[in-house]
């Protein structure tokens, strides 16, 4: 097998995963309604649960067949975290959000405190998410390193 034809079945068992997923959100109220805009009907959303759990075992024979079943199963619970890392992390940047009215600050609050000169004000919301990305590539690209040494 060549590395094009590894690298085309790592991306298939990477979409089929990451399809997966999205099609299990569907399936719940909650995010259904997040990605639709609406809440569908229970019975609409039994189609989507059904193709999710497809999906999902879809990728597992994918790996399965490529690898075999002891390195398959490793490469398809890979490719599981992954995908839902990236749908994880897609979700809050979805372009319609609910809206989460602001709060007002309490009378007792200093509105025009400013921070001291020594103290480091790290706004958390933007630092999060970053570090959780370089941490989750970091992991990927160290696994696939010392999968290519025990490979080769």
């Amino acid at each position: 097998m060549t590395e094009t034809d590894m690298a085309m079945i790592n991306l298939l068992i990477f979409a089929l995963s990451l399809l997966g997923f999205v099609a299990l959100a569907l399936a719940t109220e909650r995010h259904a309604k997040h990605l639709l805009r609406r809440v569908p009907s229970p019975r609409w959303r039994l189609l989507p649960r059904i193709s999710g759990w497809l999906l999902l075992v879809a990728a597992l024979v994918v790996a399965a067949e490529a690898y075999g079943w002891d390195v398959g199963l490793v490469f398809w619970l890979a490719w599981l975290s992954v995908a839902s890392m990236v749908l994880i992390f897609s979700l809050p940047k979805w372009p319609w959000q609910p809206v989460v009215p602001a709060r007002k600050p309490r009378a007792d609050e200093d509105e025009g405190k400013e921070a001291d000169v020594g103290e480091l004000v790290v706004p958390h919301r933007i630092v999060r998410p970053w570090l959780a990305v370089v941490l989750l590539a970091g992991v990927v690209l160290g696994y696939g390193v010392a999968l290519r040494g025990v490979l080769v």
